[in-house]
């Protein structure tokens, strides 16, 4: 028995033809989104972010500066395999970040350990384009801070109002 192409056997190899319908409806979404403006749609940004396949859809997120700084926006994009690598990594650099400052509030550690995390930490700060740097310094002591019950100045939540 000869198959022609792998499509001819597999359904998900083939392409689907209602992707490119999809892919304009959300990103009308987007735009409907960032013209309210309110706040109130990063819980549908991040799920878009999560899970979509559509890099024209991942661009449009991470254009978008009040959606691209936000923390769940970021911790989706390093986990959605579509995400184009450009931003992955920018992100995957703010995410570790985040993960050392995690890892810094965990019980037990010595205090060369937590020095070591400091640098770590410091270290990927610095690796940051300089604008995601600024950011990320006036933030990084407030994210680990909120995690002691303190509220943070850059909250990946819905804003007051």
């Amino acid at each position: 028995m000869t198959v022609d192409s792998p499509s001819a056997q597999d359904p998900a190899s083939r392409p689907d033809p209602a992707a490119p319908e999809r892919e304009e409806i959300h990103l009308k979404l987007l735009a409907s989104l960032k013209a309210a403006g309110d706040g109130g749609e990063l819980g549908v940004v991040r799920r878009l972010a999560t899970w979509i396949d559509s890099p024209r859809v991942l661009a449009t997120i991470a254009a978008h500066p009040p959606w691209f700084e936000d923390w769940g926006v970021k911790e989706a994009f390093v986990r959605n395999e579509h995400t184009p690598e450009e931003i992955r990594a920018r992100c995957g650099q703010a995410v570790g970040v985040l993960d050392l400052l995690r890892e810094l509030d965990g019980p037990g550690l010595s205090e060369g350990e937590r020095h070591e995390i400091r640098d770590q930490a410091r270290a990927l700060i610095h690796s940051l384009p300089a604008d995601d740097r600024e950011r990320m310094s006036r933030c990084s002591g407030g994210r680990s801070a909120t995690r002691r019950g303190r509220r943070s100045s850059c909250s990946t939540s819905r804003p007051p109002g």
